[in-house]
Protein backbone atom coordinates (compact mmCIF):
# COMPACT_ATOMS: atom_id res chain seq x y z
CA UNK A 1 0.00 0.00 0.00
CA UNK A 2 1.47 3.25 -1.16
CA UNK A 3 2.15 5.55 1.97
CA UNK A 4 -0.48 8.59 1.96
CA UNK A 5 1.23 12.26 2.02
CA UNK A 6 -0.45 14.12 5.07
CA UNK A 7 1.64 17.44 4.32
CA UNK A 8 -0.95 19.13 2.81
CA UNK A 9 -3.42 18.40 5.12
CA UNK A 10 -5.06 20.99 8.11
CA UNK A 11 -3.91 19.05 10.53
CA UNK A 12 -1.38 16.60 9.51
CA UNK A 13 -0.14 14.41 12.07
CA UNK A 14 -3.91 13.88 13.53
CA UNK A 15 -5.41 13.17 9.70
CA UNK A 16 -2.65 10.07 9.58
CA UNK A 17 -3.95 8.72 13.32
CA UNK A 18 -7.45 9.16 12.25
CA UNK A 19 -6.65 7.28 8.85
CA UNK A 20 -4.61 4.39 10.52
CA UNK A 21 -7.76 4.10 13.04
CA UNK A 22 -9.66 3.16 10.46
CA UNK A 23 -7.62 1.10 8.81
CA UNK A 24 -7.21 -0.62 12.23
CA UNK A 25 -11.33 -0.97 11.93
CA UNK A 26 -12.45 1.70 14.29
CA UNK A 27 -15.28 3.73 13.79
CA UNK A 28 -14.85 7.61 14.63
CA UNK A 29 -17.23 10.13 15.74
CA UNK A 30 -15.25 13.42 15.19
CA UNK A 31 -17.02 16.41 17.49
CA UNK A 32 -16.46 20.36 17.46
CA UNK A 33 -17.60 23.65 17.57
CA UNK A 34 -18.09 25.58 13.80
CA UNK A 35 -15.12 26.50 12.31
CA UNK A 36 -12.87 23.75 14.74
CA UNK A 37 -12.18 22.36 10.98
CA UNK A 38 -14.21 19.47 10.83
CA UNK A 39 -15.57 19.45 7.10
CA UNK A 40 -11.69 20.17 6.51
CA UNK A 41 -10.47 16.86 8.53
CA UNK A 42 -13.06 14.58 6.55
CA UNK A 43 -11.57 16.05 2.83
CA UNK A 44 -8.20 15.06 4.37
CA UNK A 45 -9.25 11.78 5.41
CA UNK A 46 -10.65 11.20 2.28
CA UNK A 47 -7.59 12.48 -0.07
CA UNK A 48 -5.16 10.47 2.20
CA UNK A 49 -7.29 7.27 2.54
CA UNK A 50 -6.19 5.68 -1.18
CA UNK A 51 -6.43 2.21 -0.40
CA UNK A 52 -10.25 2.23 -0.11
CA UNK A 53 -13.57 3.32 -1.42
CA UNK A 54 -15.38 6.35 0.05
CA UNK A 55 -19.35 7.20 0.49
CA UNK A 56 -19.02 11.11 1.46
CA UNK A 57 -22.67 12.08 2.41
CA UNK A 58 -23.46 15.52 3.81
CA UNK A 59 -26.57 14.79 5.76
CA UNK A 60 -27.73 18.49 5.44
CA UNK A 61 -28.67 17.66 1.80
CA UNK A 62 -30.57 14.83 2.53
CA UNK A 63 -32.17 16.03 5.51
CA UNK A 64 -35.23 16.23 3.43
CA UNK A 65 -35.25 13.22 1.43
CA UNK A 66 -34.22 9.72 2.34
CA UNK A 67 -34.40 8.50 -1.16
CA UNK A 68 -32.38 11.03 -2.18
CA UNK A 69 -29.58 9.74 0.41
CA UNK A 70 -29.90 5.72 -0.39
CA UNK A 71 -29.50 7.63 -4.22
CA UNK A 72 -26.27 8.92 -3.48
CA UNK A 73 -24.81 5.60 -1.60
CA UNK A 74 -26.00 3.58 -4.68
CA UNK A 75 -24.17 5.73 -7.39
CA UNK A 76 -21.17 6.66 -5.30
CA UNK A 77 -20.63 2.22 -5.33
CA UNK A 78 -21.94 2.19 -8.58
CA UNK A 79 -24.99 -0.19 -7.52
CA UNK A 80 -28.45 -0.36 -9.20
CA UNK A 81 -30.89 1.87 -7.18
CA UNK A 82 -35.24 0.94 -7.32
CA UNK A 83 -37.38 2.38 -5.28
CA UNK A 84 -37.97 0.13 -2.79
CA UNK A 85 -34.28 -0.44 -1.93
CA UNK A 86 -33.61 0.03 1.43
CA UNK A 87 -30.57 1.07 3.64
CA UNK A 88 -29.82 -2.47 5.03
CA UNK A 89 -30.43 -3.94 1.34
CA UNK A 90 -27.64 -1.37 -0.11
CA UNK A 91 -25.14 -2.32 3.08
CA UNK A 92 -25.72 -5.70 2.75
CA UNK A 93 -24.63 -5.12 -1.16
CA UNK A 94 -21.60 -3.60 -0.17
CA UNK A 95 -20.46 -5.65 2.49
CA UNK A 96 -20.68 -8.81 -0.27
CA UNK A 97 -18.17 -6.59 -2.72
CA UNK A 98 -15.55 -7.36 -0.34
CA UNK A 99 -14.27 -4.02 -0.43
CA UNK A 100 -13.05 -1.82 2.46
CA UNK A 101 -15.68 1.07 2.49
CA UNK A 102 -15.22 4.35 4.71
CA UNK A 103 -18.30 5.96 4.93
CA UNK A 104 -17.36 9.73 5.96
CA UNK A 105 -20.69 11.50 7.00
CA UNK A 106 -20.76 15.16 7.52
CA UNK A 107 -23.10 17.11 9.16
CA UNK A 108 -24.99 14.33 10.97
CA UNK A 109 -26.49 16.48 13.68
CA UNK A 110 -29.20 17.68 10.40
CA UNK A 111 -30.73 13.84 10.74
CA UNK A 112 -30.65 14.13 14.89
CA UNK A 113 -34.08 15.79 16.58
CA UNK A 114 -34.91 17.65 13.41
CA UNK A 115 -38.72 18.44 13.08
CA UNK A 116 -38.26 18.47 9.12
CA UNK A 117 -36.67 15.45 8.76
CA UNK A 118 -38.08 13.17 6.10
CA UNK A 119 -40.60 10.60 7.43
CA UNK A 120 -38.62 7.71 5.84
CA UNK A 121 -35.44 8.19 8.52
CA UNK A 122 -36.62 5.43 10.89
CA UNK A 123 -35.28 3.30 14.01
CA UNK A 124 -34.30 1.06 11.27
CA UNK A 125 -32.41 3.36 9.45
CA UNK A 126 -30.27 4.31 12.44
CA UNK A 127 -30.16 1.08 13.69
CA UNK A 128 -28.07 0.09 10.27
CA UNK A 129 -26.13 3.04 10.71
CA UNK A 130 -25.35 1.83 13.89
CA UNK A 131 -24.60 -2.06 13.05
CA UNK A 132 -22.08 -0.25 10.61
CA UNK A 133 -19.32 -0.68 13.57
CA UNK A 134 -19.18 -4.02 13.83
CA UNK A 135 -19.57 -4.84 9.86
CA UNK A 136 -15.40 -5.89 8.38
CA UNK A 137 -16.45 -4.01 5.39
CA UNK A 138 -17.43 -0.60 6.66
CA UNK A 139 -15.70 2.08 8.69
CA UNK A 140 -17.15 5.47 9.51
CA UNK A 141 -16.10 9.09 10.47
CA UNK A 142 -18.77 11.20 11.46
CA UNK A 143 -18.55 14.43 11.63
CA UNK A 144 -21.02 16.60 14.54
CA UNK A 145 -21.34 19.59 15.77
CA UNK A 146 -20.70 20.03 20.24
CA UNK A 147 -23.75 20.03 21.75
CA UNK A 148 -22.29 19.26 25.51
CA UNK A 149 -19.52 20.98 27.45
CA UNK A 150 -15.78 19.83 27.61
CA UNK A 151 -15.16 18.72 30.78
CA UNK A 152 -18.05 15.37 29.50
CA UNK A 153 -15.53 14.21 27.64
CA UNK A 154 -12.26 14.02 29.47
CA UNK A 155 -12.24 10.73 29.77
CA UNK A 156 -13.01 9.35 26.50
CA UNK A 157 -12.23 12.00 23.79
CA UNK A 158 -8.57 12.44 23.22
CA UNK A 159 -9.02 16.36 22.42
CA UNK A 160 -6.69 17.98 19.62
CA UNK A 161 -6.50 21.73 20.37
CA UNK A 162 -5.54 24.17 17.15
CA UNK A 163 -5.06 27.49 18.24
CA UNK A 164 -5.47 30.38 15.46
CA UNK A 165 -6.90 29.01 11.74
CA UNK A 166 -10.50 30.58 11.72
CA UNK A 167 -10.63 30.28 15.65
CA UNK A 168 -10.12 34.25 15.92
CA UNK A 169 -7.46 33.68 18.74
CA UNK A 170 -9.19 31.08 21.09
CA UNK A 171 -9.12 27.80 21.41
CA UNK A 172 -10.93 25.48 18.58
CA UNK A 173 -10.90 21.64 19.24
CA UNK A 174 -12.01 18.78 17.79
CA UNK A 175 -13.37 16.18 19.45
CA UNK A 176 -12.82 12.53 18.74
CA UNK A 177 -14.85 10.04 20.60
CA UNK A 178 -13.49 6.34 20.03
CA UNK A 179 -16.15 4.20 19.09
Amino acid sequence: MEQPKYTSCLRPLNTEILVKQLYEGKSINLVGHPEAGRTRMLDDIERCATATKHIRLNMKAYRNSYEALLKSIATQMGIAYHEDTSMADLTGIISRQSVKVFMLIDNFDAVLDNPELDSKYTRSFFDTLNSLKTNPIFRSCVRRRSRMKIHLFTSVVEILVHRGWNCKGKDCGIWILKM
